[in-house]
């Protein structure tokens, strides 16, 4: 439903908050002088500090290319949608939303379909609020679409990442949680 082989209308619809512009980046990655814009502001988002909090997919590689190869990656995997501010068009952040399917051990039982949020932000625009803004508005977003449920991981030691699932309606979900990762989800 999110993937970018689907047409547009299947997608997230853009959206803002007061103070946020929220847009899938499909129009950037199709223009070479957009796509290099595009590849900066992704560079100056991921910083070690940003990156210690991210799953182990979304690390980045080595080597010369690989802000450009994490970009394809992410595209590959998932929808995203660049997070500015609409004060002065300053790429802050980014949401990823992907669509997964787990087999479930019951054999009646329908797979269990959800949807994967995740975000970041450079981390000179934490604690101001930006996170807890950009979820409430994807949250309003996704009431066009028939998803039964979305997930959002939070690294162990993210506790601010927690929060801000937790002020907007997630719960943790301790069944699907580790020492490592703890799973919190919303019934959409």
């Amino acid at each position: 439903m999110y993937e970018d082989e689907h047409s547009e209308e299947e997608r997230l619809e853009d959206f803002s908050t007061d103070r946020l512009s929220v847009t899938h980046w499909a129009a950037q990655l199709g223009d070479d002088g957009d796509m290099s814009v595009l590849e900066r502001g992704v560079a100056k988002l991921l910083t070690p500090k940003v990156l210690k909090f991210l799953p182990a997919e979304l690390a980045l590689s080595e080597g010369e290319d690989a802000v450009s190869e994490w970009i394809t990656a992410r595209d590959e995997s998932a929808s995203v949608y660049t997070v500015r501010l609409k004060a002065d068009n300053r790429l802050i952040g980014l949401l990823i939303l992907s669509e997964r399917v787990e087999q479930t051990d019951d054999e009646d039982n329908a797979p269990d379909v959800f949807l994967m949020l995740g975000y970041l932000f450079a981390d000179s625009e934490w604690k101001q609020g930006y996170a807890s803004e950009l979820i409430a508005g994807a949250l309003n977003g996704f009431d066009e679409f028939d998803m039964p449920c979305v997930r959002a991981g939070v690294a162990s030691g993210n506790d601010a990442s927690a929060r801000v699932l937790e002020k907007n309606g997630f719960e943790l979900n301790e069944a699907l949680s580790s020492d490592d990762l703890q799973m919190y989800e919303i019934n959409a």
